[in-house]
Formats: C-alpha cells, structure tokens, sequence
C-alpha cells in the first residue's frame, strides 16, 4: 500500500515540477490499484476510503469555486491519496503539506523569487507530507 502510494505521489510530483500538471490517467489507474487494495486486504471501512475522497472533493470544489486558486489536478490527487489513507490521515497529510508549501512560498516571496501571485507546484509538498507521515509511523510502531 505504501509502496503504491509513494510512487504515484513521486510521478505526479515529477508531472508538477516539469509540467505544471497532473495526468488523469495516473490517478486513475492508482485509485483503482487503491480500491483493489483495500478490497483484497480490508484495512480501513468504505466510509473512511470515501471520506478520505471527500476532502479531494471538497477541494475540487474550492477549486472550481475559486477560479482554480487551487489546481484541479491537485484536488484529484488529493481525493486519490484519501482513497489510500483514509480521512484522518488524508487530512493529516494536507495540513502538514499546506503548511510546508505555506512556509516554502512565504520564503520564496521574502527572497523574492516568487511573486504574491505566483504559483507553485502542490503535489511535492504532498509526496514530502506523506514521506513524514511515513517516518512517524515508522518511529511510534
């Protein structure tokens, strides 16, 4: 499952950095490898696999809301990682990914190589979170 996820969050990181995007097909085939996990091995209800989703859908939603202040790609892949993880640690994983981006972007704009306006790629921050995450997991297990 961990291994699954990190590599769709390594390629879409690598999608967002270079091209500014994030394929549907990616998170499309990892969402059904997610689902096709869960239902093999069972670790977690169908109501926190869809809640996990809804905070994605909820974000796509702010997105549209929003004029796309937040990417859409970036609330799909959001949904495809609560499909993983479930919604406490789905929302666990956008805070601490909300904040390194926060903390990222407010340096790049002091430095002055960001405008307030600018930018910058999402899904990194996400693979960063999650490789966290990881580590704590592997700390306190």
């Amino acid at each position: 499952m961990e291994a699954a996820l990190l590599g769709m969050l390594g390629i879409c990181s690598l999608e967002d950095l270079w091209k500014r995007q994030i394929h549907l097909a990616v998170l499309a085939v990892f969402g059904l490898l997610g689902i096709a996990l869960h239902l093999h091995g069972a670790s977690r209800t169908a109501w926190d696999l869809l809640c996990g989703a809804g905070i994605g859908a909820l974000l796509y939603l702010i997105s549209l809301l929003t004029g796309e202040k937040i990417g859409k790609g970036d609330a799909l892949l959001v949904t495809t990682t609560g499909i993983y993880l479930g919604f406490r640690d789905n929302l666990l994983l956008l805070w601490i990914a909300s904040l390194l981006a926060g903390t990222v972007g407010l340096l790049l704009f002091l430095f002055r190589k960001k405008k307030k306006n600018d930018r910058i790629p999402f899904a990194p921050f996400l693979l960063a979170a999650y490789l966290i995450l990881l580590g704590i997991k592997i700390r306190y297990a």
